[in-house]
């Protein structure tokens, strides 16, 4: 892609799994990372999609263990007397056409990649709404405010202060992120 270093990406175009970005730069990216290998260009890609898909699946694998300790599905295994799997591996993004099946044949289930996967990402930020949070957490007792987003710790004065003085308080503190409190 012509970054600072290689990319999935630059594997995958290498490959000939994607199209994206500029082929000779891929190129020299992986030949980089070939060389550091002691391997051809075509391994060291195959070794770094290999490695992007085992990661994806460990990732996925590792996120249905979390489920299977919650009460919940506990009682739903018990019931149903079955177990939950990925059955269906749905990608977006520029590497999905090329990185969905792959991660799908490795979990045993089917691959779907919409349409406009390769933008799909772009169109959901330009659509996104912005957003603020910031927790303000106010410790009458140590008469302190901490803001730990933005690693603040200051004094209160008034150990009474209600939601409406809260906002004021902020935006005296910051003015600029005003429009994103609504």
């Amino acid at each position: 892609m012509g970054g600072t270093g290689p990319t999935p990406t630059d594997a995958l175009r290498v490959l000939g799994l994607s199209s994206i970005g500029d082929g000779a730069k891929a190129k020299k990216a992986m030949q980089d990372v070939a060389d550091k290998l002691g391997s051809s260009l075509q391994e060291a890609a195959q070794m770094v999609v290999d490695a992007v898909v085992e990661r994806i699946v460990s990732e996925v694998n590792e996120m249905f263990r979390e489920w299977k300790q919650e009460p919940a599905y506990r009682i739903w295994e018990i019931v149903k007397k079955e177990r939950l799997l990925a059955q269906t591996v749905i990608g977006v993004g520029g590497g999905a056409p090329a990185l969905v099946p792959l991660v799908a044949a490795r979990l045993g289930a089917a691959a779907i990649v919409p349409e406009y996967a390769p933008v799909a990402n772009a169109i959901g930020a330009a659509v996104a709404r912005p957003t603020l949070t910031l927790n303000l957490h106010i410790d009458t007792e140590r008469n302190e405010y901490i803001v730990a987003e933005e690693g603040l710790i200051g004094k209160v004065t008034d150990k009474k202060m209600t939601t409406e003085q809260a906002e004021g308080w902020r935006k005296n503190f910051w003015p600029s992120a005003r429009s994103a409190w609504a």
